[in-house]
């Protein structure tokens, strides 16, 4: 036998596994500090060059420019092309657009058309918009909202690689949903994913928003609950081995005929134009997890796996 050959063959595969591994080793991109507020999360960022803040929600598929940063930087606005569909937002049908250059960590740049509204908060000018599933998914995605981070990773990881900041603690590996939006790249579909509610099976969403909220409609029928008061508080929400006791939820109202929230349906209608008008809400969550339940847990939003990595927040 040729022990030198065989050598060199056992070195050259421990060379090229070591590469390969190297090669897809989860790569960190940029680590930035979040802001918690009564609006939602929101992370520093740039607009055509001016600094400021946008608010962060995957839960949303499209990005958004607030009109007050739209007008105070004089960006040129175009005219949504209404053939292409209705949408509304904030109460408001979104007619404008801006061909906008957004900066994320200093250095990722995203320039494209994107759909100018009037939200809420837009009356504090420090706030440029909102940054929605059609730029997240850009990166793989790290929540730490109880030490106030978000960090961006490559997605040219190896598969289901992605938690590193602990060995022993346990994880929930849970696909995420395979709903998509209209005219959404495949694989972003909705923020929804199974979980447990007192040992119950339920469809949970990731809101980002400062509240939890349970359906009613869930209340009452998979828990006899009356979900005519304001809040319920439940033993046990369960996200694979991850728990989170004793959690604590407002009632979102759902009308049963329609499956819509209370109140959308009717604005919406209102607004819209007779071709596009809706009868029946679907596809909606039962649990819908905001910032108070999602401080708990840290997060790894991977696109590239459809997947969601979740442990405690306190898990090392």
């Amino acid at each position: 036998m040729n022990f030198k050959a065989v050598l060199f063959g056992v070195l050259l595969a421990a060379m090229t596994t070591a590469a390969i591994a190297d090669e897809c080793a989860l790569k960190q991109l940029a680590s930035l500090d979040v802001s918690i507020d009564a609006n939602g999360i929101s992370i520093p960022a740039a607009l055509e060059g001016t600094n400021g803040y946008f608010y962060v929600n995957p839960d949303y598929s499209t990005s958004e420019l607030a009109q007050v940063a739209v007008d105070g930087l004089k960006l040129r606005q175009l005219p949504v092309d209404r053939r292409r569909g209705f949408t509304l937002a904030y109460g408001h049908e979104i007619l404008k657009y801006v061909d906008a250059s957004i900066r994320l960590g200093g250095r990722f740049e995203f320039k494209y058309p994107v759909q100018v509204t009037s939200p809420p908060w837009q009356t504090d000018p420090k706030y440029l918009g909102l940054i929605g599933r059609d730029i997240l998914a850009a990166f793989e995605i790290e929540f730490d909202l109880a030490h106030g981070k978000m960090n961006l990773f490559a997605s040219n990881h190896c598969p289901r690689q992605v938690i590193y900041w602990t060995k022993s603690a346990p994880v929930a590996v849970v696909p995420l949903g395979a709903v998509h939006s209209p005219g959404e790249p495949r694989g972003i579909g909705l923020f929804q994913f199974p979980m447990q509610l007192d040992g119950k099976d339920v469809i949970g969403e990731m809101t980002f928003v400062p509240k939890d909220e349970v359906s009613s409609l869930t209340a009452a029928k998979l828990f006899g609950a009356d979900a005519n008061g304001p809040s319920l508080a439940f033993k046990q929400l369960s996200i694979g081995d991850i728990a989170l006791l004793n959690p604590h939820f407002d009632v979102e109202r759902i009308d049963p005929k329609t499956g819509c929230k209370v109140g959308d349906f009717e604005e919406y209608n209102a607004q819209a134009p007779s071709s596009v008008q809706v009868t029946s809400c679907s596809g909606g969550s039962d649990v819908r997890l905001g910032i108070p339940a999602l401080k708990k847990l840290r997060i790894f939003l991977s696109f590239k796996d459809k997947t969601l990595y979740v442990t405690a927040a306190d898990a090392n």
